[in-house]
């Protein structure tokens, strides 16, 4: 499921889908607020700024820096010394924290999807950046001047270096976060989310169109019967999917009885069979 969303005509990313777009490798939610607060000092993964907003009565807002280091941080702390005090084991813990930590986040807060690239992209290129440089001080043939080669070219010396060089847990370490990086250099904007998982991080953003469904009304329709775009009413339904009928907008009702007409009711399908009708 896409989870950007369109807002004034921009796309933006609910502050909770954050962790799931590399898959909690990058940012998770304690992260996210360290950023958004600027509390993140000096730290390679935490570094760089991105504002935070939210809607109030139809305008977009700026979130206060200082509130996400009161409130976000503290609970997170909080959580965090909870789950460690119960003695858990470490994947209960870890699996504690990911079901847990993202209702920490607050529900109908966005930031840009254009600033959290930049910020992605930052934060990606430094991480590479230090274990390229560990790993070509490790081998002695490596040219003195590599600066000029591109990120792909950087990516496959480092690789092979890592397969070269003497094992050692260290080494194990920087080839296991070389795999990782190259797996998330580019964020995956349609994580796969459990129903439950989907309502907390979509929370807020019930009323706002996925960007698919944004991009769909604008490009010539696809497939169309009935007279209507059926790629569109899939996305338009999406955040409505789970609920009753009684929730969706005036308009997106009366486009919803004519396209699943003679189909049984809303009410009377599951969220799958709902979305394989539009």
């Amino acid at each position: 499921m896409k989870i950007v969303v369109v807002i004034e005509g921009r796309e933006a990313i609910p502050v909770r889908a954050i962790p799931l777009l590399s898959n909690w490798r990058f940012m998770s939610p304690d992260v996210v607020a360290h950023v958004l607060g600027d509390t993140g000092g000096t730290n390679v993964s935490v570094f760089g700024q991105m504002q935070s907003s939210r809607l109030s009565e139809g305008k977009v807002v700026s979130m206060n820096k200082d509130w996400w280091a009161q409130f976000p941080l503290g609970d997170l702390k909080a959580l965090s010394e909870k789950i460690k005090a119960s003695e858990s084991s470490l994947e209960a813990g870890k699996a504690e924290w990911k079901k847990s930590s993202l209702n920490e986040l607050p529900a109908g807060v966005f930031v840009w999807k254009t600033d959290y690239e930049k910020l992605h992209e930052k934060n990606w290129t430094s991480q590479f950046k230090m274990i390229y440089c560990a790993l070509r001080d490790s081998d002695p043939d490596a040219e003195t001047d590599e600066s000029d080669e591109d990120v792909e070219t950087l990516m496959q010396l480092s690789l092979t270096r890592a397969a070269m060089v003497n094992d050692s847990p260290l080494k194990r370490d920087l080839r296991e976060s070389l795999l990782v990086l190259q797996r998330w250099q580019v964020p995956d904007y349609a994580p796969f989310m459990r129903p439950e998982m989907r309502k907390v991080v979509m929370e807020g953003f019930e009323s706002q169109p996925l960007e698919a469904a944004a991009r769909n009304s604008m490009q010539t329709p696809g497939c169309s019967f009935r007279g209507q775009n059926y790629a569109t009413l899939a996305g338009l339904i999406e955040p409505y999917a789970d609920g009753p009928f009684d929730r969706l907008p005036g308009g997106l009702q009366e486009h919803v009885i004519k396209a699943f007409s003679p189909m049984p009711q809303w009410d009377d399908l599951g969220p799958d069979q709902r979305r394989s009708l539009a």
